[in-house]
């Protein structure tokens, strides 16, 4: 879905404008602008987390329980599977030469890094399964491990920190959420308006083409809820359930009428889109 969706964003802008012009209550007026920013906080995650980050030195397996593969260094980020039974496969990107794209092997003993930065070290052979040029120009391979669930920082994990985030700043006015929205760089969809709708994927290691991970909904720069494809709780919400696999969170005081709008334009949304 990754490599189509803006083409399948852009395809139903008219269609959304239209469902625009029905009219819906206003949003909560009493909810008021935070002027707490998330930058305060002493967590040692970077500004950007994105996804999930390495807790300190963490040593990844060639599968659960299995013989080490590479030694990772603190805050490398991860592409990681929601975990079972304690343990995530991720996918890692590391800057590649030339002559190991040729061969698709990293060989035991050569450090690994990103953007100029050593991020670790193979302890094995690793196998790239997928090689090429990044958004940055960078030439990088992928490959894949298995990591124990504390190993991941709870920080990084988008749905805790959402949690955690709203439980400490109570303002729901979108320049509340902004600090989040920059920290996992959140982006917009540009459809299903009135509605605004910022979003990540999710991991694309049980998907290479994955669907939305978590979805930020605003009603009126208020932020009234989110869509989510992995469970978590979220406080002062009730949840509904949404097509292909979706839950919605939306928070007690959303009107009704605005909900029920909402959730026909997402529904029609991601029943069109692979």
């Amino acid at each position: 879905m990754r490599k189509y969706l803006p083409f399948l964003l852009a395809a139903l802008v008219c269609s959304c404008a239209e469902n625009a012009k029905k009219p819906l209550p206003d949003a909560d007026k009493s909810l008021t602008a935070n002027e707490q920013s998330a930058s305060s906080t002493s967590s040692p995650l970077p500004d950007k987390i994105i996804s999930e980050r390495t807790n300190g030195a963490v040593t990844l397996l060639d599968t659960i329980d299995g013989k080490p593969l590479v030694s990772l260094d603190d805050n490398v980020l991860l592409d990681a599977t929601m975990p079972k039974n304690g343990w995530s496969e991720t996918s890692i990107e590391v800057a590649v030469s030339a002559a190991q794209e040729k061969s698709m092997i990293i060989k035991k003993g050569q450090p690994l890094s990103l953007a100029g930065k050593v991020i670790g070290k193979a302890l094995d052979d690793l196998h790239l399964v997928t090689t090429g040029e990044n958004m940055h120009g960078e030439l990088t391979g992928y490959f894949f491990g298995y990591l124990q669930k504390k190993d991941i920082k709870a920080g990084s994990v988008i749905e805790t920190a959402l949690a955690e985030y709203l439980r400490t700043y109570s303002g729901r006015l979108l320049p509340d959420m902004q600090p989040f929205i920059k920290q996992f760089q959140l982006e917009n969809t540009g459809v299903n308006a009135p509605f605004l709708e910022y979003y990540n994927y999710d991991n694309s290691v049980d998907d290479p083409s994955p669907l939305y991970r978590l979805v930020l909904v605003f009603y009126k720069n208020t932020l009234i809820g989110t869509v989510a494809a992995r469970p978590f709780q979220l406080n002062n919400t009730r949840s509904q359930q949404l097509e292909r696999g979706f839950t919605a969170y939306f928070f007690n005081d959303t009107d009704q009428k605005v909900i029920d709008e909402y959730v026909k334009l997402f529904n029609t949304f991601i029943t069109s889109v692979d």
